[in-house]
């Protein structure tokens, strides 16, 4: 199957009014490999785990810590299932859980650029020609190199509202939801490191208070930990999502928003179900779909994203929905971070 160049696909979506993507982690990977899931775990430290960090992850076959913490909290209850006096060893499990939790949050601030400054001008010059395609921006990613991008932008076309705004002169910067659809065109569908709660309150670090890097690692050496979404199963994380207003909303988005969607870096894993879902459900507004494939990834990978995607015409359709139109691009040819 030969597949199209990002810029075929932008070219056979001929009505650009009302086009959004879908960010993944293969939107950081592509700027560098050390987002890769198994540089992640090779540099979370992770030394309250009660057992090797290493036999751990490689006893459940993944280098995917929701994987791990999934596995975890499974076996907690099936050990709590099948004997009552095992209490223990359960409570063990799920506190491993919650270091390996911990463990991902920490691993992204160690292998993180120290500062926007580390990014070159070409860099982010791809990557806001990329951006300046959507008029809404989703992603499920963590990291700051998609704010970094957007601060970078200038006076681009790259989408910025995120609806993070100062209620009065001199106070930190909060989420206030939106009262017009238009007043918020990016979206952290799972939060990001660089979003943290006071009370109910969600609030965003910012340059004018010092490098965003060293402001995530004195939050974590004091236990402050930020606004991301690491629970392993489907159910967990729309648990969190749920009680939380910011992360319900973006999700409301997702599922309302209409026209095209450019699907970027996502490996439409089991983990990311209820993200494919609002795009088959009966009433979305999505009726184009391209999905990017990463052409040297394991023949096997790509045969499962593209069935996974192509299985979404399917269920929007058993659904009852309108129709959805699926195609493919090469991710590469999108030089996202810079020319291949």
């Amino acid at each position: 199957m030969t597949l199209a160049t990002f810029a075929e696909a932008l070219a056979d979506d001929r009505d650009a009014t009302e086009r959004s993507v879908l960010l993944g982690n293969g939107f950081s990977r592509a700027f560098s490999d050390e987002f890769a899931y198994g540089r992640l775990r090779d540099v979370a430290e992770m030394p309250d785990l009660s057992v090797d960090r290493d036999r751990l992850f490689g006893e459940v076959g993944s280098d995917d810590f929701e994987t791990v913490m999934d596995r975890l909290r499974a076996t907690a209850g099936l050990v709590g299932l099948y004997s009552a006096r095992s209490t223990r060893l359960a409570g063990r499990l799920r506190e491993d859980a919650s270091v390996v939790q911990r463990g991902l949050v920490e691993a992204i601030s160690r292998i993180h650029p120290a500062s926007s400054a580390e990014v070159t001008d070409e860099e982010y010059a791809h990557a806001v020609a990329f951006l300046a395609h959507f008029g809404r921006v989703f992603t499920v990613s963590y990291d700051l190199l998609l704010y970094w991008a957007v601060l970078h932008a200038g006076g681009t076309d790259v989408v910025r509202k995120d609806r993070f705004l100062r209620p009065r002169s001199g106070q930190p910067l909060r989420w206030i939801p939106p009262r017009k659809r238009a007043d918020q065109s990016l979206f952290y569908l799972h939060g990001a490191v660089h979003l943290y709660m006071r009370g109910d309150v969600v609030h965003k670090l910012e340059r004018v208070d010092g490098p965003l890097v060293e402001q995530l690692v004195a939050n974590l050496e004091k236990g402050r930990y930020p606004l991301v979404v690491t629970e392993g199963t489907r159910a967990d994380k729309e648990a969190r999502i749920a009680r939380n207003p910011y992360l319900a909303h973006c999700h409301a988005e997702l599922a309302s928003t209409a026209g095209s969607l450019f699907v970027h870096g996502l490996s439409l894993s089991d983990n990311d179900g209820h993200l494919l879902d609002a795009i088959a459900h009966r009433e979305s507004r999505v009726d184009r779909l391209y999905v990017g494939v990463h052409g040297s990834a394991p023949g096997r990978d790509r045969r499962q994203v593209q069935r996974r995607a192509a299985g979404l015409e399917d269920e929007r359709a058993e659904n009852g929905g309108d129709p959805l139109t699926v195609s493919f691009y090469d991710a590469a040819s999108a030089e996202v971070w810079r020319s291949s």
